[in-house]
């Protein structure tokens, strides 16, 4: 099973795209992008969810 990790935000907008995407994996939240993408980068956690602005 993989671990997913998602930003913990206001309105839990991200929780609920990791739960669609990711609906049979362990979710993570995270207080800040920046832990979220470390762990990722260093492997403890498998997959990241983070906003993207434009």
């Amino acid at each position: 099973m993989n671990s997913v990790g998602f930003l913990r935000s206001k309105w839990n907008i991200l929780q609920l795209a990791a739960q669609k995407v990711f609906p049979n994996e362990i979710l993570q939240p995270y207080p800040t992008i920046v832990e979220c993408m470390e762990d990722a980068m260093h492997g403890k956690i498998d997959f990241a969810i983070v906003p993207l602005e434009n």
